[in-house]
Formats: structure tokens, C-alpha cells, sequence
């Protein structure tokens, strides 16, 4: 983050100077159709027309130069593997920044291997075997771990030099039927070159074919040659298919920088870094949904996100003040105010006051503003960017702003209020983003001046992250806390670099994650053995004293234990009145994806930590209000790990179709009414505790009953029971 808005300022990216398009510069690589118009022999295009693997940088079409050079530190980043996967092993993307290396192979024979500073776009798998390759890439570590990736990689390069399987060794043979069916290894061996008029012809043709296409049809001759022989090694398919040396620069497309972003019709950012083409660097970036707020000249007045809010305070309102200093901080988290003074350090920002086209030529060339306006021209592709003037005037006073909190020294400013100052700025900008984007394979993408028509022209069959618009999407992409972001889905992933002679790195689907919490700590059976371990230096745990009656109602005291690390899971465990551990209801514990750094509201202030703070809000206090309550239990279950006495509070398996799809703040509101209230008979007040029995007619007619005598009209109360009846019924 701490790059991001600088680079905006500072450097007038390579990006936005006079280059060559793909349609003018011929990608020599791509195979498929008429690649080479100009070529000495139909021989070549004959050739490469039925390649089975066709990815090419043509296809690497989302790149989002909007986000900058938006680079977070190492340090920021949830491991990739904290997110939760759907039932074919496919990472969920939820808000936040999460990195992992992944296990990757060359797609490419005859190219060069990543270099230095080379920056690789997503693309998706293409060709006419990349459903035959992405099942490979997908059952890999999935359903055959036994074999060895260099056995997986020769396999892919044997696919990819379309190698006579009856010819192949009986190595390879037996990793196809390990990794495929019957029918797709016979739809393989149907796609085999077996032509050998066609080899014959570009031998012969060598020196009129250009170098770079011919190293790829000489890479792809001896690897067909060497895959029949039982003492080919691995180095020997390697010394064909992955060029020594640095692939030559005029080659190169386009620069692009090695940070840059491509954005996943599945509604997140993502990038790549290959080591090599045998691993590679994961990244995934969603913004939280960080709301910003300006005056009517234009300055930034606060940025929020639920249970937090930084309000910025300057010292003239007025029109023409466009430089007003910035004189304080009101630091708002779920109602504990912290206020910070800044007038003694005399800070400036430097606000746009008007709206602004952001047309680079409209501005004083080599300024902030012109270099800041490069970054608004339109995404090419199926990218268009949505957003008015006033939109983007608010995204340069965030940008702004940043940068002015990026310079302030640390001996000026608490560190980590800076920080956190910075993020949220960073995460309102990058959200206005990430909002404004449209995804539109359908249509010719270009910037939309925001009308209704235009709107209606732009908004493609895909996703789309306007709210407005969600009903053209397959899930609601923008909703600030919808738990399907849209799904990684590794094995359609493909790292393609901008130099036609470069490797396109493909990615394996990495094995099923044990769950979240498998490697948390064990709560204590009792309270006061936790309260011993709380007073333990460096053991993690913390004696929270009474419990929270909003989130685990019914429970008296709890206990915490947190990680080294901020935004990793953490454990809690709650006790009742004796001190014994609560195993199971809404009473009881339930494990952190993103642990707390400490027990009450202070924690955003105290411990100077907003990302670990929005991320505990967004996994798991917000699971808990949206998912049906028996799906967060069974999701974030109570620990029991030391087979303590089943002690279950405020349980719902008992009254399961009574409660139905409620949600844990419902069922709360259920459970501590006819605790606290009065109006409810003994008799269901016995039974929704797990005392007793009633038929459901009786069960039906005691609620109805409660709802007329406890006068609840209005009140959350009468929809929960209405809620309950219906379920019953």
C-alpha cells in the first residue's frame, strides 16, 4: 500500500506512453487462426492452428493500470490458504489481501523461463485441450499426489508437442490414466501429430521461418522424439522445453509492470509471480467497502467502514480555501472516541476543489494532477471504467490525502494511527475502483459517461459491480458483506507474459485445506484453569472477564487466545456461572478467522490495527448476523478438544425446525426474550430451554400466545416468533 498512491503521483508510467498494440505488433506465439499473414509457407500456419494450448498475451485482457503500482507489503498479506473453499477445492475471495505460493507448470515449450522485472497478466486457460489440461492441473494434488510434478510437467509438455501417446513411455501412460478418464485419454490420442510430411516441410523451411517461431516447432519435434525413449530423463525434455537464458527484449510487446494487476471476472483483483514456472506467487486482493465522504469543496471529511470511522477536521470551510490544513483526528470504533490535535504539524492536502475531467492534456503537464489523470484513461478489453467527474475528484483528494499521511515522520504521529489512517484511505480509493469497473465480454468496453443508455450499453451478460446492477449478476459481487465473492479457480489461471517468447506459467489446484481452526489451541475445562493460563507471559491467552451477551448470550465469563500475528484465526471459549466450559449453543465459543488483538471496542484504538480489525468484522461478526445460525455453529464450532463434560447454552439442535434459517442474532433475540420476558407460558419457555416436549399444533399455539400477551408490536421480538410459526408450518 505504502507504494500505491506515490507511484500515482510521481512517476508517469511506461504504461500510458506511445505503444505498439497487439494488433499491431504480431504475437509470432499465439497459435490458432491466421498467425502469420506474412509468414513464407502455410507449412507454419498448418502447423500451429491445432496447438492444443493457445493462451497468449491477446488473451491477458483485464489488466487494471487504475490500481497503480498498488503494492502492499509481504507482511500484509493473509496466507492464501486462510480462505475458505466451495466443495471442488476452489478458494472463496472475501474482503482483504491474501498471498500464497502455488505449485505451477510450463505451458509453453520452446520459450524462456520468467525473468527479472517481467510482469505476467491473468489470462484463462484456451486451447482446444484446455478442458483435457485443466483436468490434469485440477486432479493433480488433488486425486493423484502420488506423482512427482516433474512427472506432471513432462505429462503437460508431451500434451503440448501433441506426442503419439501409443509411442509414449509406459511412465507418462500410466499418469494419464491417473489424471484422466478413458475418454479423454482417447480424445488425446486423437489430437496426436502424426503428420510427418508436415515436419519434413519446416525442417526444410528453417531458414526462412522466423527464430522464435521455429525454436517452438523444434522444441515440440524433440520432445516428441524423446517421450518414446524409456531413458529420457526429466533433464533431457527440460533442455528443449525451457530455453537458457533471458528471453530478448525485442520480443517484448509491451513493459508491464511486474505489480500490476489483472481484475478475475469472478468480482476480485489478482497477480501472479512466477519462481521459476515450478512455483508461483498467489496473489488476491478484494477492498473492503470503505465508504468516503466529501464537503462541497471537494475535501475528504471521513472515511468508514461498520463500527469504525476517522473523521478529518480542517481549519476554513469556506469556498476558495484550496488548501486548508488538516487539524484533526476523531477516531470512532463501535463508540469509543479517540481525538487527535494536528495543528502543529502544518498539514496541507492538496485538494481538487472542483470537478475535474481528468483529461492528462487539460492539465499543466508534469504535475501530481496530469500524472494522477493518465490512470483514469480507459481499460481496454472487456474493462470499461464507470465513474463521474466528482468520482473521480473524490479519488484524487483520497489519493491525496494518503500520500500526505505516507510523509508525516514517525516522531510526529503515532505510527500506528498513521497506519491505519493510510489504509483506510488506501481502501476507500481503491474501492471507488473496484465499484466503478465494469466487466462486459459481450461488448465493446469504453468509458461510459454514467447515463442510463450508457449504462444499458456497458452492463454485459457477466459480473458487474454496480449495486444497481446486481441483478445481472450471478451473485451479489458488491455487497459489502456477501460471504461468495466469486471463486479462484487456479487450474483456469494462467500467468502470460507481455514477451512472445516467454513461458505461460499454469497453476494446480492446491489439495482440500484442513479446516481453519484444526490447529488452534484447546480451551480449558474450567474458567480458572484459563485465567492461569492467561497470566502465563507469551502464551497468547487473554482473560477477557465477563462475557458478550450480544454474540454469546447465556454465557458468564470468557477467554481468548490470539496469535503472534495479526489476521490469523484465534481461539475464544466462554464458561457459565460454576466456571465450566460451554461446549455447544449460541452460549458457547467460537473460533476467530481473523482473532481480535484484544477483548472489547477499544481493540481498533488500543492495539493500532484496522485491517485485523474490518477483517474480524467482515469473517466473523458478520457471518454471524447474515448466515442461518445452525450453519455458523457448525462452520465456527465451539472447541471441545479436551473432551471437557457436554455443557451445551442456548442450544438449537432441540428446536431445529422451530428455528430454521434464523440467523444468530434472531434466534439470541428468541432465546433471551423468553428468558427476560414476560408473556410466555412455563411451558415453552421449558422447551425452547430443552426441558420438556410439545407437538408442533402446541408448539404453534404457545407462540402464537406469547406474541398477543407480550405485546411485542414493532418489536424485533413479533418477527422472530412470526418467523418461527411459519417455520412449523
Amino acid at each position: 500500500m505504502k507504494k500505491q498512491l506515490r507511484d500515482f503521483f510521481v512517476f508517469a508510467f511506461l504504461l500510458f506512453q506511445t505503444l505498439a498494440s497487439s494488433a499491431q505488433i504480431k504475437d509470432i506465439l499465439k497459435a490458432g487462426g491466421k498467425v502469420l499473414d506474412k509468414s513464407p509457407s502455410k507449412l507454419v500456419e498448418k502447423y500451429f492452428s491445432n496447438a492444443p494450448i493457445t493462451t497468449s498475451f491477446d488473451h491477458a485482457v483485464t489488466e487494471v493500470d487504475l490500481l497503480g503500482n498498488f503494492d502492499p507489503g509481504s507482511g500484509e498479506a493473509l496466507p492464501l490458504s486462510s480462505l475458505a473453499q466451495d466443495a471442488s477445492g476452489n478458494y472463496l475471495v472475501v474482503p482483504g489481501y491474501y498471498s500464497g505460493m502455488n505449485m505451477s507448470f510450463c505451458m509453453k515449450a520452446g520459450t524462456y523461463g520468467p525473468s527479472r522485472g517481467d510482469g505476467h497478466l491473468y489470462a484463462p486457460l484456451m486451447g482446444p485441450k484446455s478442458a483435457l489440461m485443466r483436468n490434469i492441473l485440477e486432479n493433480w494434488q488433488t486425486k493423484a499426489p502420488h506423482l512427482s510434478q516433474s512427472t506432471v510437467q513432462g505429462l503437460i509438455w508431451a500434451i503440448i508437442a501433441r506426442t503419439d501417446i501409443d509411442k509414449m513411455d509406459i511412465k507418462y501412460k500410466a499418469a494419464l490414466l491417473a489424471l484422466l478418464d478413458k475418454d479423454d485419454v482417447a480424445q488425446l490420442a486423437a489430437g496426436s501429430l502424426k503428420d510427418k510430411a508436415l515436419e519434413a516441410g519446416m525442417n526444410k523451411l528453417k531458414g526462412e521461418i522466423p527464430s522464435e517461431i521455429y525454436r517452438v516447432f523444434e522444441a515440440e519435434k524433440e520432445l516428441r522424439r524423446l517421450y518414446s525413449s524409456a531413458s529420457t530423463t526429466y533433464e533431457d525434455l527440460e533442455r528443449y522445453a525451457v530455453l537458457a537464458g533471458i528471453a530478448p527484449e525485442a520480443d517484448m510487446i509491451r513493459p508491464v509492470s511486474k505489480a500490476r494487476w489483472s481484475y478475475h471476472p469472478n468480482g476480485y483483483f489478482l497477480r501472479m509471480f512466477p519462481s521459476g514456472y515450478s512455483s508461483t506467487r498467489v496473489d488476491v486482493y478484494l477492498p473492503y467497502n470503505v465508504q468516503s465522504e466529501a464537503d462541497q469543496f471537494g475535501r475528504i471529511t471521513a472515511v468508514s467502514y461498520p463500527n469504525y470511522r476517522i473523521e478529518f477536521g480542517y481549519d476554513k470551510p469556506g469556498a476558495g480555501n484550496t488548501s486548508p490544513s488538516l487539524v484533526s483526528l476523531k477516531l470512532t470504533v463501535e463508540g469509543v472516541i479517540r481525538t487527535v490535535g494536528l495543528t502543529q504539524l502544518s498539514l496541507r492536502p492538496d485538494f481538487l476543489t472542483t470537478d475535474f475531467s481528468f483529461d492528462p492534456n487539460a492539465a499543466p503537464a508534469g504535475t501530481r494532477l496530469a500524472n494522477y489523470a493518465k490512470w483514469f484513461r480507459p481499460p481496454g478489453g472487456p474493462l470499461s471504467f464507470r465513474v463521474d467527474a466528482a468520482g473521480k475528484r473524490k479519488a484524487f483528494n483520497l489519493a491525496s490525502l494518503a500520500l500526505l499521511f505516507e510523509n508525516i515522520p514517525e516522531s510526529t504521529l503515532d505510527k500506528h494511527l498513521n497506519a491505519n489512517v493510510r489504509f483506510m484511505l488506501n481502501e476507500a480509493h481503491n474501492h471507488i475502483i473496484f465499484t466503478n469497473l465494469v466487466y462486459d465480454p459481450g461488448h465493446k468496453a469504453r468509458v461510459s459517461s454514467g447515463s442510463a443508455t450508457d449504462n444499458a450499453i456497458n452492463s454485459g451478460p457477466q459480473f458487474i459491480n454496480d449495486p444497481i446492477r446486481n441483478e445481472d449478476a450471478d451473485h451479489f459481487i458488491n455487497e459489502p458483506y456477501s460471504q461468495d465473492r466469486g471463486s479462484l479457480d487456479l487450474p483456469n489461471t494462467v500467468a502470460t507474459p507481455a514477451n512472445r517468447s516467454a513461458q505461460r506459467i499454469g497453476q494446480s489446484k492446491p489439495p482440500k485445506q484442513p479446516p481453519w481452526y484444526d490447529k488452534l489451541p484447546d480451551c480449558p475445562c474450567t474458567y480458572k484453569e484459563a485465567q492461569t493460563k492467561a497470566k502465563q507471559s507469551g502464551s497468547g491467552w487473554m482473560d477477557c472477564g465477563k462475557a458478550n451477551q450480544t454474540y454469546h448470550y447465556g454465557a458468564t465469563t470468557e477467554v481468548r487466545w490470539k496469535p503472534n500475528k495479526p489476521g490469523q484465526p484465534g481461539q475464544q471459549c466462554t464458561y457459565d456461572a460454576e466456571g465450566n466450559l460451554i461446549t455447544s449453543g449460541v452460549g458457547a465459543g467460537s473460533p476467530d478467522k481473523v482473532s481480535p488483538q484484544g477483548c472489547g471496542p477499544q481493540d481498533g484504538i488500543q492495539y493500532g490495527e484496522v485491517r485485523n480489525f474490518l477483517g474480524h468484522n467482515a469473517q466473523d461478526m458478520q457471518t454471524w448476523e447474515n448466515l442461518p445460525c445452525w450453519q455458523y455453529l457448525r462452520d465456527w464450532p465451539a472447541n471441545n478438544g479436551n473432551k471437557c463434560a457436554t455443557n451445551p447454552k442456548n442450544d438449537l439442535q432441540h428446536i431445529r425446525k422451530l428455528v430454521g434459517d434464523m440467523n444468530c442474532r434472531d434466534f439470541t433475540t428468541l432465546m433471551e426474550n423468553a428468558n427476560n420476558r414476560t408473556g410466555i407460558s412455563k411451558k415453552l419457555k421449558d422447551f425452547l430451554n430443552g426441558n420438556g416436549s410439545l407437538s408442533e399444533q402446541e408448539l404453534i399455539g404457545e407462540l402464537k400466545d406469547w406474541k398477543i400477551n407480550s405485546e411485542c408490536h414493532g418489536q424485533p421480538l413479533c418477527g422472530v416468533i412470526d418467523q418461527a410459526i411459519a417455520n412449523l408450518r
